[in-house]
């Protein structure tokens, strides 16, 4: 059996599905324009995210020292005029060999070497370009300095091409090579050649033996904010630093040329100089900051959880409150991408998390708006159903019950002449008394009926007018008292002298005349009825009290409903329709009363209702509204 269950329930899954088509449908939609908006995200998605977030350098260990042509013809001797009042228009065409000197470089290393940096990074190509080395081998000691890091480059056929003071096979050289992307910005840096074998690759290992740049040969540079980030100065100011200075201790200085349109590239964050986009390279290597992307099977998973939890969200909550709960959420996660990026250097694409969260929240919304109007035309379409149901009914009853009336009408009269024929006919006179009297209670049920009909009309509407209860009560007393005769039943009534209120004199009168007919139907023989009225400030109440057998307590709170009948009527001990005590408490209730009851069996029975006593001033504001 279990089986055969399970058996049934896999059968009816692709049913199911396609029975919450709906809304999946529209799921796939969206999830698709998210995915779409992903895949096509441009490669300069993460510049404005480093526009945005500035400079954010946390460990400032590279100094970056700048030489210009002016600085750099000055301090190597070279007073040509010409080179330094031209210098900005010559310095389109310099290239590295402008910028070898081998004795003012072994000047310059020299002291930097005094400062005791950790390294020494040169990002100037000095290979086949310069003249061959002729410095003492003191000076060649200077230049071949484990703690320098020369730059190489590749040929056209790329092969290496050593600096000259290079050591092959060594760690003191490395290629400079950086590839920007198609539309010239550079974001990438790729270690191609191998793992050691890039300038900043070099320089990372040399300040940190445990740079994990094997295990990573490419990544997106985390640039740590435009020009300048880094500490930048001058050759001069470098070469008129005091030798005891504490500044470069335990530091990478890389030196590099200053606004060189050959050692100068476009970034995310602006143009910055090879020795800069260089500092933030290593500064990625060193500290493992370099951007990742979490991969596109995640992000498109993620993409549909943000799909369901906006369908549930617009589903579950009202509109006002959909709206907040969606709009916090993709806060959240836009503030959660944009912490990611910074902090975790992990890159969320944030655009199409906007765009899914808003394209599922308007499509559910409008899906959610379609149904409540196919829902309200529906209910409308029902209630016109049911009003024409319910017309209908009321036509039907209502025509039935006069179609009755002058048939009952006839019998009773014709019962009355043949009574009035046969006086001394003892048994005939018997049948016609109970001919007589199931006469009166079919139309007395007849009216009970179309009372309710009236009454449970859209436009039925009670007509107050100003009206003694105690009046109402002395004439249906009157009424009743040969009903009352027939059973041998005492009738008294101390009615408390009160004021006319306003109230459907109909209505009430139908209220009283029910109560106290009730009474004596259930009423033994020579048994004994009372009827109260009393008044306080707030209401008036009428009190029908006899010494009949009771009510039992589990019927007490039906006697009230729509034809209920109680127990002695099922049994055939008394007959009723069950709409008197039910018409009571709805014309009691449309006054603004309360209905009551208190029986215990053997003990008879008190019932009764409350009418407030109107306020003039409350009445006024009523008939305003």
């Amino acid at each position: 059996m279990a089986k055969s269950a399970k058996i049934q329930k896999v059968l009816a899954m692709p049913q199911l599905i396609w029975g919450w088509r709906s809304y999946w449908i529209r799921g796939v939609f969206c999830w698709f324009v998210g995915v779409i908006i992903l895949l096509n995200q441009s490669k300069d998605n993460f510049d404005l995210r480093f526009q945005i977030r500035g400079a954010s350098l946390q460990q400032n260990n590279i100094v970056i020292v700048n030489i210009s042509e002016r600085e750099w013809a000055l301090i190597r001797g070279n007073q040509d005029s010409n080179t330094i009042q031209n210098g900005v228009d010559h310095l389109s065409s310099l290239s590295d060999t402008y910028f070898w000197h081998e004795s003012t470089w072994v000047h310059v290393l020299k002291k930097s070497l005094s400062l005791n940096p950790e390294v020494i990074g040169v990002s100037f190509v000095f290979g086949h370009n310069i003249a061959p080395l002729s410095s003492s081998n003191r000076d060649l000691e200077i230049l071949r300095n484990s703690k320098i890091v020369w730059g190489a480059e590749l040929d056209n056929e790329g092969k290496i091409i050593y600096p000259r003071f290079a050591r092959r096979f060594d760690d003191n050289s490395g290629i400079l090579e950086l590839n920007p992307d198609t539309d010239g910005i550079l974001r990438r840096f790729t270690n191609g050649l191998g793992p050691t074998n890039h300038f900043a690759a070099q320089l990372a290992k040399k300040f940190d033996s445990q740079s994990q740049i094997e295990a990573d040969l490419g990544f997106i540079i985390n640039y740590q904010g435009p020009s300048r980030t880094f500490e930048t100065i001058s050759l001069y100011e470098l070469l008129t630093e005091p030798d005891n200075s504490r500044r470069f201790v335990g530091k990478i200085m890389i030196f590099g040329a200053e606004n060189s349109p050959g050692h100068t590239y476009q970034t995310p964050t602006g143009p910055m100089s090879e020795s800069e986009s260089l500092a933030n390279i290593v500064d990625n290597i060193i500290y493992s900051r370099n951007i990742q992307r979490i991969p596109y099977s995640v992000y498109v998973f993620l993409l549909a959880g943000l799909i369901i939890l906006s369908a549930w969200n617009v589903f579950r909550f009202n509109q006002l409150t959909s709206f907040i709960f969606h709009f916090i959420t993709t806060v959240i996660l836009l503030a959660f991408s944009a912490w990611a990026f910074d902090a975790a250097y992990i890159f969320i694409p944030s655009l199409p998390i906007a765009i899914t969260g808003f394209c599922s929240y308007i499509i559910f919304l409008s899906y959610q708006s379609n149904i409540y109007e196919h829902r309200a035309w529906q209910l409308e379409q029902e209630k016109q159903y049911l009003h024409d149901i319910e017309k209908l009914k009321q036509n039907f009853v209502s025509l039935i019950s006069h179609d009755l009336k002058t048939p009952i009408a006839k019998i009773q009269g014709t019962v009355d002449k043949l009574m009035s024929a046969r006086p001394n006919d003892k048994n005939l006179e018997s049948d016609l008394k109970s001919l007589r009297q199931s006469g009166t209670e079919l139309n007395r049920y007849i009216r009970s009926i179309l009372q309710v009909s009236r009454v449970e009309a859209a436009d039925f509407r009670i007509n107050r007018k100003p009206t003694d209860i105690n009046d109402l009560t002395e004439s249906v007393l009157t009424e009743l008292h040969p009903l009352a005769k027939q059973k041998h039943i005492q009738l008294s009534k101390a009615l408390e002298p009160m004021f006319s209120i306003e109230i459907d004199e109909i209505l009430i009168r139908e209220v009283i005349h029910n109560l106290i007919e009730n009474a004596i139907k259930y009423t033994p023989q020579r048994g004994h009825i009372e009827v109260r009225t009393t008044e306080s400030d707030q209401q008036i109440s009428l009190l029908v009290k006899d010494n009949g057998p009771g009510i039992p307590e589990n019927e007490l709170n039906d006697v009230w409903t729509k034809f209920y009948r109680g127990q002695s009527e099922k049994d055939g001990q008394s007959n009723g329709s069950g709409l008197g005590l039910y018409l009571v408490k709805y014309f009691v209730e449309l006054h603004g009363g309360t209905v009551f009851i208190n029986s215990q069996i053997g003990n008879g029975t008190e019932i009764g209702f409350y009418l407030p006593i109107p306020n003039s001033e409350t009445d006024e504001m009523k008939e305003q509204v």
